[in-house]
């Protein structure tokens, strides 16, 4: 009668002890081998915790510095409102402000003790560079220093200051001063110049002021913005033919570069005014910019001797009448100049000549809806006669400040009956993108709406590369440093087996599973790869500490150039776990091949 030999499947506590006891009888090849891969994976962390510490000391300093965040644009032009609110909205903007122009930058400002020249730059809530150096935004008539323009007025924070700018007008010079609290002094770090930075309002004010204009909320005198008269072109009519040498003179120096025999017809199509009591007809006419009422004196000016009569215009406007949603050729209707000039009040001459189509009537009120600086704007009109043509007649004062309007924003005053300038355009802007990461997205974005910027885009590329170059140098290493070790720990446990054949065949006669046996050289390597792995994180942190120490700061790191955490050390731990689990696969299956009775006949 046969008998089969029964196995036990044992406890896992058991293999794991046998296992743990078999590598302490080979103390010295267990430690021998724990000591070399300590050594192979002591370098690659090293390596990477350099790499870490490196560059994220090089990122760390270019997100910490507003400076790499910083967008500026390289050429003064115009800006509408709504290109400020369209980058607003942009997720990737962290702030944006309107700035002023660049001649308007410079202020003086004067303490107890020093005056100087500062220059002056807008601010407002959310500014990166205040926000860095914990300076809050001033508020009211208040201001922040940087520490050059500190130190040459011999200030400091809560203290005041008197900024001031001159102007002169009417051939005299003119100032004006604004009394200023000092809310916060930038290191000197944060900015190497003597500047001021003023709330936006501010600067604007100080800016309007210089152009001439008055600022009633601080009680800067000045002219009101009214709309300036312009002309595209002017009709002369003389009783005699204007020589060619007048002719030339005309286009030197008025303004009117083109000069041309006056067709009726043309005319009829730009003027509905009186046609006078002469015979010769001049057409004058702009090509770029429109002409100004000097531009219409110098005409008169030049033709002096001709005694001429001038009939300016104003080509191409368009409007709609009230909820009419038609778009209308606009014309001047009369020859009006001196008599309805621009300053007087706006309801002498918000009339005009409506066409008979509109079933308006002479005396009704309507809206005269045209477009000002971009914008739709509306006009109370009465209607001062009817034409059969479907073009609007309006009068030539009024057409004239419409022409300003096309090209610049202008504001309705009902109060003062008046029209005046909008404040123009910002000229520029102060942009700093959320992250250093997001720079060179906004860069590509505004070259492509045609906005040429300066950005430190190329500082930022420069880290990124040397972060791919120190990546990829890592992993080669890496990859040829876990190569060897798994090659190291496959001979290790495969010799291992060899050597203890007869070992693995009495376990296999007391009863342990194949499975049970192969398990052997598997624990053996997570052990061996685990106390490897903890020793070569202790031998790595320890070199980081003494980098840090003795090679940072000679390097000039302000932050540690060796940056080791505890998650790395794991991530080492489970790279090498796996190596070991790959090296003792070879070692397992040897051990399955294992017979026994093989052994036993052996010895």
């Amino acid at each position: 009668m046969k008998q089969s030999l029964r196995t036990s499947r044992p406890r896992s506590g058991l293999l794991i002890g046998l296992a743990l006891r078999d590598l302490g009888w080979d103390a010295l090849l267990t430690a021998c081998l724990v000591a070399s891969l300590a050594a192979t994976l002591a370098p690659i962390l090293i390596l990477f915790a350099l790499r870490s510490g490196v560059v994220e000391s090089l990122r760390a300093d270019l997100v910490e510095d507003p400076v790499f965040r910083s967008i500026l644009p390289a050429e003064t032009r115009r800006y509408p409102d709504e290109f400020f609110a369209t980058l607003a909205e942009r997720e990737d903007v962290a702030f944006i402000l309107p700035s002023i122009t660049r001649g308007a930058s410079a202020v003086n400002a004067s303490s107890s003790s020093a005056e100087v020249p500062l220059d002056m730059l807008p601010t407002a809530e959310g500014d990166a560079l205040l926000e860095h150096f914990s300076a809050a935004a001033p508020p009211g008539d208040c201001v922040v220093l940087s520490q050059e323009a500190a130190d040459a007025l011999d200030v400091s924070q809560g203290e005041r200051i008197t900024l001031s700018t001159r102007r002169q007008m009417d051939g005299r010079f003119q100032s004006a001063e604004v009394d200023a609290c000092i809310s916060a002094v930038l290191p000197e770090r944060a900015d190497v110049v003597a500047r001021v930075y003023v709330p936006l309002s501010m600067a604007v004010d100080i800016e309007r002021f210089r152009e001439g204009f008055a600022v009633p909320d601080r009680g800067w005198s000045g002219r009101l913005p009214l709309v300036p008269a312009v002309y595209d072109g002017a009709y002369v009519f003389t009783d005699r033919p204007v020589s060619a040498l007048q002719r030339a003179q005309l286009a030197s120096v008025t303004g009117f570069v083109v000069i041309e025999d006056g067709d009726e017809n043309q005319r009829r199509s730009e003027t509905l005014a009186a046609l006078p009591d002469r015979v010769h007809v001049l057409r004058l006419s702009v090509v770029d910019q429109p002409a100004d009422s000097d531009a219409i004196d110098r005409v008169r000016a030049v033709l002096a001797a001709y005694d001429p009569a001038i009939q300016p215009f104003v080509a191409n406007l368009s409007a709609r009448l009230g909820s009419d949603g038609l778009i209308r050729s606009v014309i001047v209707s009369d020859d009006l100049i001196a008599e309805t000039p621009p300053s007087s009040a706006l309801s002498e001459w918000l009339w005009i000549i409506a066409p008979r189509s509109t079933g308006l009537s002479i005396g009704d009120s309507t809206d005269l809806v045209v477009q000002l600086g971009g914008e739709p704007q509306s006009l109370p009109v009465r209607v001062a006669g009817l034409r059969e043509s479907a073009d609007v007649g309006i009068p030539l004062a009024l057409a004239s400040v419409l022409r300003s309007g096309s090209a610049r924003e202008i504001e309705l005053d009902l109060e003062s009956d008046r029209l005046f300038l909008a404040r123009e355009s910002f000229r520029g802007f102060r942009l700093y993108a959320r992250s250093i990461d997001d720079v060179s997205g906004l860069v590509s974005a505004l070259s492509e709406a045609g906005i040429s910027v300066i950005a430190q885009v190329q500082a930022i590329e420069r880290v990124r590369v040397f972060d791919r170059g120190l990546t990829l140098l890592f992993i080669m290493i890496a990859t040829i440093a876990g190569i060897g070790a798994i090659i190291a720990m496959l001979t290790n446990l495969y010799a291992a087996v060899e050597r203890k054949q007869a070992s693995i065949g009495h376990l296999r006669l007391l009863g342990l599973t194949r499975r049970a046996v192969a398990a052997f050289p598997v624990i053996q390597g997570l052990a061996m790869a685990a106390v490897s792995a903890a020793l070569a994180f202790a031998l790595a942190a320890s070199a980081g500490a003494t980098i840090n120490t003795l090679v940072g700061p000679q390097l000039g790191f302000d932050r540690p150039v060796s940056a080791l955490s505890a998650g790395s050390g794991a991530a080492a731990a489970a790279l090498m776990l796996i190596a070991s689990l790959i090296a003792s696969v070879a070692a397992a299956l040897r051990t399955l091949s294992i017979d026994p009775a093989e052994v036993m006949r052996h010895e």
